[in-house]
């Protein structure tokens, strides 16, 4: 079952649906977010990034979307971890 998340890039009014998968790993979000804004807004050797729920709660990325509790049409967010 496919579940449709609303991401955000630090900064971003403007956010993007990615389609994941429950068991896909959280890293995977920000890979996929940050690819949109790389080279643009974010310096590839910036540091690590870091996905929060919509509570700013930040996300183990080594869990699935499911453990880490997003569900069907929730919103996330994606950081240059600081």
């Amino acid at each position: 079952m496919i579940i449709p998340l609303y991401g955000f890039f630090e900064g971003d009014f403007l956010g993007l649906v990615l389609i994941a998968m429950p068991d896909q790993p959280v890293s995977t979000l920000a890979e996929q977010l940050s690819g949109w804004v790389l080279d643009l807004r974010v310096d590839r050797t910036g540091g690590a990034l870091e996905v929060l729920n919509e509570a700013g709660e930040i996300l183990d990325q080594s869990k699935s979307i499911e453990e880490a509790g997003l569900g069907y049409g929730d919103m996330f967010h994606v950081r240059q971890a600081a």
